[in-house]
């Protein structure tokens, strides 16, 4: 395990859920990549933070309607709207097929839908089957780095809803997480202070963090004598095109702690 540095901020719970195979199909419909966590519960986690719709036309099966994708071509950019549903609105079935066999979707009945997440810049063509003439591109971009410029992105995890990701730019703030500097491929500067509406008299705590490394950044007390506590995991740093790193965020609870800074610095620093 890495480095636990301790800044605690009083939160309300969540409720969580549990997702079976039944919700996991529905998401991934949706295009959210979901992973197993026990027998029958998964954890699905958004890709992007909005996603981008593309209808097949009525009567485009007909190749002198020259009806086509709307919209035909459509450029995204990645964590932000890299995801992409088609909708098959044609009386007949259609398939979203690459013209390079990075993607294939099974055939798609009139009124289905299937979604793809794009992860890598770059231009892709595609095309349906069996109305070839059906032609459409995804102009991939990286990570936008004015969407919501200085806030950060939140994707989130379905099946347990305490648990998110946030993904920062050098730009963006984060609660407790002040700013973030990339340093290399596998380390950052942090800087951390509690929330000054909370806490105003906290002072700034300047640290290093490496990939693995975890934060202690939150607590609510979940009744005497248990505390959930929660914690942000550093998964990814991106060095690329528009710098950010990935942090997860989980929670575990504890026996007899408060929900108290002073407490747990003792405690786990």
């Amino acid at each position: 395990m890495g480095i636990l540095v301790i800044f605690v901020i009083l939160m309300s719970l969540p409720s969580g859920i549990i997702c079976d195979i039944g919700c996991k199909n529905h998401f991934e419909r949706e295009g959210m990549r979901c992973e197993k966590i026990s027998f029958n519960d998964y954890a699905c986690k958004q890709l992007s933070r909005e996603r981008v719709d593309v209808v097949i036309p009525y009567g485009s099966s007909n190749l002198e309607s020259k009806r086509n994708f709307i919209p035909q071509s459509i450029t995204v950019s990645i964590a932000v709207n890299n995801t992409v549903l088609w909708t098959n609105l044609d009386d007949a079935p259609k398939t979203i097929t690459s013209d390079t066999g990075l993607f294939n979707s099974p055939l798609l009945k009139p009124n289905q839908t299937w979604a793809f997440v794009f992860e890598k810049e770059g231009n892709y063509g595609y095309h349906s089957e069996p109305s070839p003439w059906l032609k459409g591109e995804v102009n991939v971009v990286p990570l936008d780095p004015n969407f919501h410029k200085g806030e950060g992105i939140e994707l989130l995890v379905f099946a347990n809803f305490d648990v998110n990701y946030h993904l920062m730019r050098e730009t963006d703030s984060v609660g407790y997480i002040g700013k973030i500097s990339i340093i290399d491929p596998k380390t950052i500067s942090v800087t951390l202070r509690d929330y000054p509406e909370k806490n105003p008299e906290s002072s700034k705590v300047n640290v290093i963090l490496h990939l693995g490394d975890k934060i202690i950044g939150g607590c609510g007390d979940i009744g005497v004598p248990a505390t959930r506590i929660y914690y942000k995991t550093l998964e990814k740093i991106e060095t690329e095109n528009t710098p950010y790193v990935e942090f997860r965020e989980d929670w575990f609870t504890t026996n007899g702690k408060p929900c108290n800074f002073e407490e747990l610095v003792k405690e786990y620093r």
